[in-house]
């Protein structure tokens, strides 16, 4: 939200702003929210003249305004924000140090790290620990178009093919209705016929694109409309009911019209980096996420992390499950586990002997449950005898509880081709390879079956110690082969 205030006398927009916020506190407090997270805001016209001390000083003296209305354990956050006076993390810590209070600190959005820091995982693996709350989302590379306003008096070296820029800037000529796209050394002039015949038509030589609104209105997406209003929130420093005149030169750009093809391809963005300011579903954008947990992991950050996918929010019963479970795969990937592997998987591609992480649940606080695939046979090729599997399953569920932590329960899987077994958290791969293979070798080691009476085993003759012992030891020397 807009959170600048302005100090030529009309004081009207930060003061709403302070009391959403206040009422956004109140609100926290009643219902145990532990945080309030707010953006700096956009720099408007509004703002011209002023040094970029002043507006943090004003910043500053409002969060410590908003910070002495708290009574109850709530904190305040500040979210950096791609294109907002706030941008990056540097920006975020100075103001932090000035107001200088433990109840205020970091919101960091990884999507936004993404966006406008010169290298995302260095800057989560020396920030996190700091973070108060982290956000989450998938971001795409885009077509970076800065935004500038010209007066029209400049068209003729703006025009001129000899001047070549490397960056696409997209300019708003004299808010007459006409737009100049300038990129390398093509010039496109953009606006409806009428505006162009009236304005620029004694350029007669240059590439137009005539806007066509009824085009636009059958061609658009909704994805689209939230990536051009996206991209135009950004800009700053600029009339913001400016800005939003610019929509259909945007539109136009990404469309095309009914005579020709779009000019620019892919999303459209203005980032510092490059990077589209859309958050997207997981996997659909450009971020490493296994990598990106590993830091978060690494840095210490205990805190709360959400996914945030408003731009979908009308698909949030397909996605929310969806985006758990890409997260716990890149969760267990930090513990050296392969999240290509994580789900369902394709059986006639497998090779085993083999573990992997087959699923992963979130549970209370933050745990995560590990469910493990540990797979004796090839599947559709050999069923390990019943008696054997059922020997084993009471060999592992005497063994394996010493020899793995968190270990909840092991069993066959009803295609007789190993067993499912479950952690009450994530263990690195190598530990639990070894722990397999130990058990597997302790397995030769015994002279009976544990728990192997009536009282404790529902089926008490049907065990086949010689079968079970004979399976181990050619599956532990596998695994120990495939391990070194």
């Amino acid at each position: 939200m807009p959170y600048i205030g302005s100090t030529k006398g009309k004081t009207s927009k930060s003061q709403l702003v302070c009391e959403k916020c206040g009422l956004g506190i109140a609100l926290a407090e009643k219902i145990g929210i532990p945080l309030v997270s707010f953006q700096s805001g956009y720099l408007r016209e509004e703002h011209s003249g002023l040094s970029r001390s002043e507006v943090l000083q004003t910043l500053t003296t409002e969060t410590k305004r908003l910070l002495a209305n708290i009574h109850g354990p709530v904190s305040l956050v500040i979210e950096p924000e791609p294109g907002m006076f706030i941008e990056t993390i540097a920006d975020a810590r100075e103001l932090i140090c000035m107001v200088n209070d433990s109840r205020f600190g970091l919101h960091m959005d990884i999507g936004h790290v993404f966006c406008s820091e010169a290298n995302y995982l260095e800057t989560i693996l020396t920030s996190a620990h700091d973070a108060k709350y982290v956000h989450i989302a998938d971001i795409r590379e885009g077509f970076n178009l800065n935004y500038v306003i010209s007066p029209i008096s400049d068209m003729e070296a703006l025009l001129d093919p000899a001047v070549v820029s490397d960056t696409a800037i997209l300019y708003d000529i004299d808010d007459t209705g006409v737009y100049l796209l300038v990129h390398g050394p093509r010039r496109i002039l953009i606006g409806s016929e009428s505006t162009l015949i009236a304005n620029v038509g004694q350029y007669n030589g240059v590439e137009t694109l005539v806007i066509n609104k009824s085009y636009l209105n059958e061609n658009e997406s909704v994805d689209l409309k939230h990536e051009i209003l996206a991209y135009l929130d950004s800009i700053s420093g600029i009339d913001y009911q400016r800005v939003l005149r610019a929509y259909s030169a945007v539109a136009s750009l990404r469309l095309g019209n009914s005579h020709r093809s779009p000019v620019i391809t892919a999303t459209v963005c203005n980032t510092v980096r490059g990077k589209v300011h859309y958050h997207d579903l997981f996997g659909n954008g450009n971020i490493d996420y296994a990598k990106t947990i590993s830091a978060l992991m690494m840095a210490g950050y205990s805190g709360y992390c959400t996914v945030e996918l408003y731009n979908h929010a009308s698909l949030w019963r397909e996605i929310a499950p969806r985006s758990a479970k890409f997260i716990l795969s890149r969760v267990v990937g930090h513990f050296g586990w392969d999240p290509s592997n994580f789900g369902h998987i394709d059986h006639r591609k497998v090779v085993a002997p083999y573990v992997r992480v087959a699923d992963a649940l979130l549970g209370p606080e933050g745990s995560v449950a590990v469910l493990y695939d540990l797979r004796l046979s090839q599947p559709n090729t050999e069923a390990l005898p019943t008696d054997a599997l059922h020997t084993l399953e009471h060999c592992f569920l005497r063994i394996l509880p010493d020899l793995v932590p968190g270990f909840l329960s092991v069993g066959p899987m009803g295609c007789q081709t190993g067993f499912y077994l479950t952690t009450a958290y994530p263990l690195e791969r190598g530990f639990m390879t070894e722990a397999i293979i130990t058990a597997l070798n302790q397995i030769l080691e015994l002279d009976k079956v544990p728990y192997q009476t009536d009282a404790l085993c529902g089926m008490a003759n049907n065990h086949d110690l010689l079968g079970a012992k004979s399976i181990a030891d050619s599956v532990a020397t596998v695994m120990m082969h495939s391990n070194n």
